[in-house]
Parts: C-alpha cells; sequence; structure tokens
C-alpha cells in the first residue's frame, strides 16, 4: 500500500516495517525482550492509528495492520544480540527513506519514531515496572540512524 506517495512501493513497505523494528531495537538493546516492551509498542501503535499529526494520517493504520506479524516473525529463531544487529540494519534502510520525503513530513516522522522508541523503553523497569529507561535502552534511544 502507497501511503507517502513520493516513494516507491518497496519503500512504502520499508517504512512500514520501521514501527516493528523500532519496537525490536528497543526492547533488544539490553540483551532482553520483555512480552511488557511488545505489548505496550502493540498498544501504543494502535493509540497511534487514531491518534497521530495530520501529515502521519493513514501511516499508523498501516503499520498496525502487520504489527503482531512482523514482530512474531522477527523473533523467530533469534537471541536479543541478532535481533538488535538487524532492527538496526533495517532502520539504516528506513532512515535512507526517510531522507526522501518533504522535510517537514519527515521530520514529523522521526519525532514520531523516536517518541515512540521512548514508549518501549519506558515500559518496563522502574517503580512498578513502569517509567525507568536502563542504559543500554537509553542509548539506542535516540535512534542515532535518522540525524
Amino acid at each position: 500500500m502507497i501511503i507517502f506517495e513520493s516513494l516507491s512501493e518497496k519503500e512504502n513497505q520499508i517504512l512500514t516495517e520501521t514501527i516493528s523494528n523500532i519496537t525490536l531495537y528497543i526492547a533488544s538493546a539490553d540483551g532482553n525482550i520483555a512480552n511488557e516492551e511488545l505489548e505496550w509498542a502493540k498498544k501504543v501503535t494502535h493509540i497511534r492509528s487514531y491518534q497521530s499529526p495530520k501529515q502521519l494520517e493513514g501511516f499508523y493504520s498501516v503499520v498496525q495492520k502487520n504489527f503482531e506479524d512482523l514482530v512474531e516473525s522477527k523473533l523467530q529463531n533469534s537471541n536479543a544480540p541478532e535481533i538488535y544487529k538487524n532492527a538496526e540494519i533495517a532502520l539504516t534502510k528506513s532512515a535512507e527513506v526517510v531522507a526522501k520525503l518533504d522535510a517537514s513530513v519527515a521530520a514529523d516522522l522521526v519525532e514520531s519514531f523516536r517518541s515512540f522508541a521512548k514508549h518501549v523503553a519506558k515500559s518496563e523497569g522502574g517503580f512498578l515496572g513502569i517509567g525507568e529507561i536502563n542504559s543500554d535502552e537509553h542509548k539506542a534511544l535516540s535512534l542515532d540512524m535518522f540525524n
């Protein structure tokens, strides 16, 4: 499905997989993928499917449709360090696609990605398991590949 008209179908596909890759990148940064992180990412994706900036309308709706399946398929037969590396490579490709977008759309998208990453990181740890970001996840949060 074409979300961003200026991109090819393959590039749109890469972007729709970005949220699942961010989820796995952040969740695996500490070497341990917690169910809380995956569940919270699923909820945030759902919320954003009906509550996002105007320029991103439709993006999260499309992302949400395959989010769980993408995450599950990327978790199959892999360990956390492998998942982290694969997600990092995929996010680098996503950054190349984002760079092709109109500057304001790209800025909104990257801001949304970083906000999403922070939600995933905060879903485990801290008081009652919520709110604290461990040092490994903190390093990954900046999503440097999108600079």
